[in-house]
């Protein structure tokens, strides 16, 4: 038994509006944050995000409340990840948020206890964070930096830093929180540096630690960001 025409036109019209509205759900799917998994040992902690995109988030430096926020645009959450919050020996106060924009942003804010970020690491369904004590390293910045951290006279004396192969974020951060200023970076930066070299204030060894790792630092008004060199252009 043939069917008729129209009939058949009826089907091929219908299959394609089921196809395309298929297709539209699929590209309004949205992404989210699926979970996150804390585990910590005697002298740091493993933080770690899942979600089912690659994740690249913008982080940033708050000076006045010794914070850190991490920016994921274009990311929701999921619900079971609203109003959660968390801590531990390493974290005062964790919790993720949603910016309330058009565009979706999700955020993790962090609240450290005598630590700090240690290091970022893409994973194959995500990102972990390192969180460790404040290292040998920051309290032998702090001693050997004194006329550098707490100039006379509202002046700065050269100073030397010299490390080897320390890892590069805290020095990064510490001294940002030290020159008092707010600092957002994206990209990849190396785990660890080695350092030798004469600054002048902590921003002076900020902008030579960032030329050294082949990053740019910017300055927007107040704030300012460090640009990894694969986000250039």
């Amino acid at each position: 038994m043939k069917i008729p025409l129209f009939n058949r036109w009826q089907k091929i019209i219908l299959l394609f509006l089921v196809s395309l509205g298929l297709a539209r759900a699929s590209l309004q799917q949205e992404n989210l944050i699926l979970s996150y998994l804390l585990k910590e040992n005697e002298s740091s902690c493993s933080f770690y995000i899942k979600s089912d995109i690659d994740l690249d988030p913008i982080v940033s430096l708050n000076t006045k409340d010794s914070s850190l926020t991490l920016d994921f645009k274009g990311l929701g959450l999921d619900k079971k990840l609203k109003n959660v919050s968390f801590a531990n020996r390493f974290i005062n106060l964790g919790y993720f948020f949603a910016y309330p924009a058009t565009e979706k942003i999700s955020g993790l804010k962090l609240f450290f206890n005598q630590s700090g970020l240690k290091s970022i690491k893409k994973r194959q369904d995500g990102i972990e964070l390192i969180i460790e004590k404040k290292s040998n390293h920051a309290q032998t910045m702090a001693f050997n930096s004194e006329s550098l951290l707490n100039p006379e006279k509202g002046r700065y004396s050269p100073v030397v830093l010299k490390f080897d192969k320390v890892a590069a974020l805290p020095l990064i951060l510490n001294l940002a929180q030290r020159a008092g200023i707010s600092l957002s970076f994206s990209g990849r930066l190396p785990e660890n540096i080695s350092v030798d070299m004469s600054v002048t204030s902590p921003l002076d060894g900020l902008k030579q630690i960032t030329a050294d790792i082949d990053a740019r630092l910017l300055k927007s008004d107040q704030h300012y960001w460090l640009v990894g060199a694969e986000d250039e252009g």
